[in-house]
């Protein structure tokens, strides 16, 4: 069997999820697929267990704020970006779920792909989007009590002034107990 194209794949999609695929585009050979974050999880599910896709690596989770972005393909202020690698057709898509700043909250892939686990607990910390369903959401990076996420674009640059309430650690201590 020949490998699948790009096109081939968008139309795999398409013809399953039709108007779910809110938007599509290729760019150096990287195929792109917008989706609103109620549809991802089946979406993604759909790539991993289609024998003809087969989409069997999580190579990336990112996020994304676009706050100040004005552009008609974005969706919602915020996007979890995810990149997926097909060895049997070697090709890669990213499924870029846009998430609703009222409400950000997405269902985990951690089903799906168990890599996912900390770079979803990354994106959380960062972007405070919530993964329905991740067996140990909470911060990755931040301390726990962190009142904010970092990567937000209406977080200050200089901070809110919590590095000076952080708790001091301080490592020998935790060593001699």
């Amino acid at each position: 069997m020949a490998m699948l194209s790009n096109e081939d794949i968008y139309n795999y999609l398409n013809s399953q999820f039709g108007v779910k695929i809110k938007n599509y585009n290729t760019f150096r050979d990287l195929l792109t697929i917008d989706v609103y974050s109620e549809d991802a999880f089946h979406i993604i599910s759909y790539i991993h267990h289609n024998q003809e896709l087969d989409f069997p690596l999580l190579i990336d989770i990112s996020g994304v704020d676009y706050l100040e972005y004005n552009d008609d393909v974005v969706l919602e202020r915020f996007a979890v970006i995810y990149i997926f690698y097909s060895f049997k057709n070697d090709r890669r898509i990213k499924i870029r779920a846009f998430v609703p700043e009222s409400n950000p909250v997405i269902h985990s892939i951690y089903s799906e792909y168990k890599g996912a686990l900390w770079t979803e607990r990354e994106v959380f910390d960062m972007y405070g989007i919530h993964f329905k369903s991740h067996p140990n959401l909470k911060r990755l990076l931040t301390p726990e009590d962190f009142g904010s996420h970092p990567l937000r674009k209406d977080y200050p640059l200089k901070g809110k002034g919590e590095r000076s309430n952080f708790p001091k650690y301080n490592i020998y201590d935790k060593m001699n107990k």
